[in-house]
């Protein structure tokens, strides 16, 4: 099986997916961007560090200049990219798959890649038919995260405090969003909120209910107002209610279109795998649905074109107009946001 998806690179490390292949791949990448500013950065896995510097150094090969922004959650990433002004974003990262996994998400130019844009670094790859440079690029690093906390704080209201379980599944939101929902003056009680790439704790998919049991009772032990727990690499976010009930993620994106919608009508993306309940709620609250086929690429591409206001996917990826991406640390704050509110 080809390690180069419609929307993504992913595969088994040291499988499929190696050192060697990560460096043609950057070579790739830093070809059809000629060379380009791109930033990279990981997520918490054991393999990430190795791909990433490899990644690197096919970039700087093919006269990139690389600004390295570490070990942060996707969200993170998307950020910097705009907030830096690059021509392109790589992500180290297999997401919410198991922890032998690992592999790369573009961005390249504006907008998400296409299945043909990946088809193309694999072509690549194959070929090896890389941009020759007289001068190699340069390396950079640049922690970004005060900045990135501090624009997702501009963007919620001052509510009251809630009592808070929050599961990172040792994974990129580890360290970041307890800490902001913290800065938000909400009493935090942590659930693996500590690196560790092997995801000792439970499997990094969220989505998945029996991945939650500890949440679940840990919400209700606490007595706490929600749960939250997140993927791998932070994307995406799901949430336990105050009596430890999971509330699939197409329930929550209801809670989100009431509260965006209430005032402003606009068009909304959601996701062709979704019931109806969600294209009735957004024709309900007056404003249009477009849907769109699952996969991140397909979504935001969507979401983006129309100006939308938001997305969903039944995966859990949530995507605003006011970040311009999906992002579930976002998430989880407006959704605490919300709650306070009720």
């Amino acid at each position: 099986m080809s390690i180069y998806k419609e929307c993504d690179i992913r595969g088994v490390f040291g499988e499929q997916l190696d050192a060697s292949e990560a460096v043609l791949i950057g070579k790739s990448i830093g070809t059809i961007l000629g060379g380009k500013t791109v930033v990279v950065a990981g997520d918490a896995r054991n393999s990430t560090r190795e791909l990433k510097e490899q990644l690197i150094s096919g970039l700087i090969s093919c006269g990139c200049p690389v600004i390295d922004i570490g070990t942060v959650a996707t969200p993170v990433l998307y950020f910097a990219k705009g907030f830096l002004k690059t021509a392109g974003s790589i992500m180290v990262t297999a997401s919410h798959n198991p922890a032998q996994y690992n592999g790369f998400k573009l961005t390249l130019g504006k907008m998400p890649v296409k299945p043909e844009d990946i088809a193309m670094v694999a072509k690549l790859v194959k070929s090896q038919e890389f941009l020759n440079v007289e001068k190699q690029g340069s390396l950079a690093h640049k922690d970004i995260r005060q900045n990135y906390t501090d624009y997702l704080k501009k963007l919620v209201s001052n509510t009251k405090a809630l009592r808070i379980v929050v599961d990172c599944c040792n994974g990129a939101a580890s360290e970041i969003a307890p800490q902001l929902l913290k800065e938000l003056g909400h009493e935090v009680i942590e659930l693996f909120c500590s690196f560790d790439g092997s995801f000792p704790n439970r499997d990094p998919n969220p989505s998945t209910e029996e991945n939650l049991g500890v949440l679940k009772a840990k919400v209700l032990a606490e007595k706490a107002d929600l749960g939250i727990a997140f993927d791998g690499d932070g994307d995406r976010a799901v949430f336990v209610d105050n009596k430890g009930r999971f509330c699939e993620a197409e329930k929550s994106f209801v809670v989100l279109l009431n509260h965006y919608l209430k005032e402003n009508s606009s068009t909304v993306v959601y996701d062709a795998k979704s019931s109806s309940i969600v294209k009735k709620t957004i024709e309900k609250l007056g404003s249009r649905p477009i849907m769109e086929r699952s996969g991140h690429a397909f979504m935001k591409t969507t979401f983006l074109k129309t100006n939308s206001i938001l997305a969903g996917e039944v995966s859990g990826h949530y995507f605003f107009r006011e970040l311009g991406f999906d992002d579930g640390i976002y998430a989880a704050i407006k959704m605490a946001e919300i709650v306070a509110e009720s």
